[in-house]
């Protein structure tokens, strides 16, 4: 998808937004209809044919009868298995059937695997007292994440526009942040199962990054306690790094994320298959002006607090170790293979690292306790390996890509014999 001409780009755009633009023969006919009408249809035309597209997306979000049929069994599991965990108010937060709805969607209306689920997230719920977070808890984390509130998708979905920031505080006022987040968006969206979509730009993306994607997993397990929140996302302006990081961290985010995913170059005009312009920023192409202060704002405002107020949080750094744990060290990677070895530099010096082969990337680290990769070699279609002789190196072997040669030794001959092996067998399926 990085080089798709815009009728493909519309093509997979509307695909991967999983559904289909509403009906209104009065006024709209087709997309095209509608973007060539944009200049003339007057402002309560636009919100009459919004306001059916909103109406339209909360009925395709409402209770099935095989949603009310499964809560009530779901309801006498929990009495039988789990007695201590009642479903109230005061332990699952709002949203009663509809956010049971979307535990059992989520689970493929499975009673046992439900009902674990809704087990962690009650205990999860107390441990991070998430009804006494407030606004004024994560203000600054909820700033520095930089979320500016979009209008809604041609499907009616909320959406948000998320801007890469180098610079992001500890990692627990983060995760307190988006727990925060998340949890206002489902106390608003209560009587619906409305997904949010997110705008992602990973402009300035860099390696020193990696360890907040390896977060992947901690935000996967926070959105876990969300099911059915996270609507059709687009990622733009990528780079060659996030692309590589991204395919080390993609075995620990759950498929039906990563699905609703779709990543573009640098070119936002594909949004306008998939936004009407009034509902778009400018910064994406689209008439709406961006308010950088709204979503915290916002925030204040629903809570009834002065705009600027911050308090402690009241969590601390334990809580966050329990739940998500630390940054996944090198040794731990899921793989094909991992090892220690060595890599030659330009300068024909040798450092030791440990290196971690996955099905794109040779991988190189520090050591097997690093938590950042140094680098990678993408093992691309293009790609060669070879056993390599060196004057006082033995058990060498070269890497041969479009733009250099990589010389990695390691311990023995049966060593190189096993790493050139599975090189080559990740090769031969580009």
């Amino acid at each position: 998808m990085w080089s798709l001409s815009r009728q493909s780009r519309a093509r997979n755009t509307r695909k991967n937004a999983g559904c289909s633009d509403i009906p209104h023969e009065e006024v709209l006919n087709s997309d095209q209809d509608w973007l060539s009408q944009q200049t003339t249809m007057d402002d309560g035309t636009r919100r009459t044919i919004m306001q059916r597209r909103i109406e339209e997306a909360e009925k395709q979000s409402a209770l099935t009868a095989q949603d009310t049929a499964a809560i009530k069994r779901l309801e006498s599991h929990m009495k039988e298995r789990h007695a201590q965990y009642a479903l109230t108010e005061d332990a699952i937060g709002t949203g009663g059937e509809y956010k049971l709805a979307r535990f059992l969607r989520e689970h493929n209306y499975d009673l046992d695997a439900t009902a674990r689920s809704l087990v962690e997230f009650i205990r999860w719920r107390q441990a991070w007292a998430i009804d006494r977070l407030s606004v004024k808890h994560v203000a600054p984390a909820l700033e520095a994440l930089n979320i500016i509130p979009l209008g809604r998708t041609k499907q009616g979905l909320p959406a948000v526009y998320v801007r890469y920031q180098k610079t992001l505080p500890p990692d627990l006022e983060v995760i307190s942040a988006l727990a925060y987040w998340l949890e206002q968006y489902d106390r608003e969206h209560a009587q619906s199962m409305l997904p949010m979509c997110f705008v992602i730009d990973l402009k300035g993306f860099d390696l020193r990054a990696s360890r907040r994607i390896k977060m992947g997993k901690a935000h996967q397990r926070l959105l876990s306690f969300y099911p059915g929140r996270i609507g059709p996302s687009w990622i733009f302006r990528t780079n060659t790094v996030f692309r590589m990081i991204w395919r080390l961290v993609t075995p620990w985010v759950h498929s039906k994320y990563v699905a609703k995913l779709t990543v573009f170059g640098h070119d936002f005009s594909s949004l306008q298959d998939i936004f009407d312009p009034d509902q778009l920023i400018e910064t994406l192409g689209g008439t709406m002006p961006a308010d950088t202060h709204a979503c915290t704002r916002l925030c204040y405002e629903k809570e009834g607090i002065p705009v600027g107020t911050v308090e402690p949080s009241p969590l601390s750094a334990s809580v966050l170790s329990r739940y998500y744990g630390g940054a996944d060290r090198a040794g731990d990677y899921e793989c094909i293979r991992a090892g220690e070895g060595a890599k030659r530099d330009r300068f024909h010096r040798w450092t030791d690292y440990f290196f971690v082969l996955t099905r794109q990337s040779l991988f190189y680290f520090k050591d097997r306790d690093a938590t950042e990769p140094n680098n990678a070699i993408e093992l691309t279609a293009d790609v060669s390996v070879a056993r390599e002789h060196l004057m006082g190196h033995r058990h060498v072997l070269v890497i041969r890509t479009n733009e250099r040669e990589y010389l990695v030794k390691f311990p023995s001959s049966e060593s190189r014999r096993e790493w050139m092996s599975a090189i080559e067998e990740v090769l031969e399926h580009k």
